[in-house]
């Protein structure tokens, strides 16, 4: 597993999240200067919902770059314990299944030769329970225990 290519593709995956909302909020923002204003229309709440889309928007773009930024600049070190920048493989119930702690990108699902690696951060409650874990251990989220298999 070479953490340092998953680690490019997540940036990939990030960076072009954060197009795809940028594209988003442009097009929010342009219904809202095209919406009719308090003194055009008896209600103005057209142009109101899209700027209230538009800051929501603009809030959720602002965190996929601090995310990305963050994630830019993590050094990649081999891991015993849990902690950001960590490779976990672990099972449930369910069966296998591997997570990559970073500081942004949580939820997106990278594939490798292996099979899927999802994205979790320390801001989730799964990031959160696996930090400071080390293998063997045991991670209790709502109904699933994870038992750590490996921590890379």
């Amino acid at each position: 597993m070479d953490k340092q290519s998953l680690l490019q593709t997540v940036l990939g995956e990030i960076r072009s999240r954060i197009s795809d909302s940028e594209l988003q909020l442009a097009e929010i923002l342009r219904r809202a200067n095209e919406a009719p204003g308090a003194m055009q229309s008896h209600s103005d709440t057209d142009k109101n919902l899209y700027g209230r889309q538009a800051a929501g928007q603009r809030e959720a773009v602002e965190a996929m770059e601090r995310g990305h930024a963050l994630t830019e600049i993590l050094v990649l070190e081999p891991n015993t314990n849990v902690a950001i920048g960590a490779l976990v493989v672990a099972k449930d119930e369910k069966g296998t299944h591997r997570y990559f702690l970073l500081p942004g990108g949580g939820g997106i699902t990278i594939e490798d030769a292996e099979g899927p690696i999802v994205i979790v951060t320390p801001q989730t409650p799964l990031g959160l329970a696996l930090l400071g874990k080390e293998k063997g251990g045991t991670v209790a989220i709502a109904a699933r225990v994870l038992t750590i298999l490996e921590v890379h």
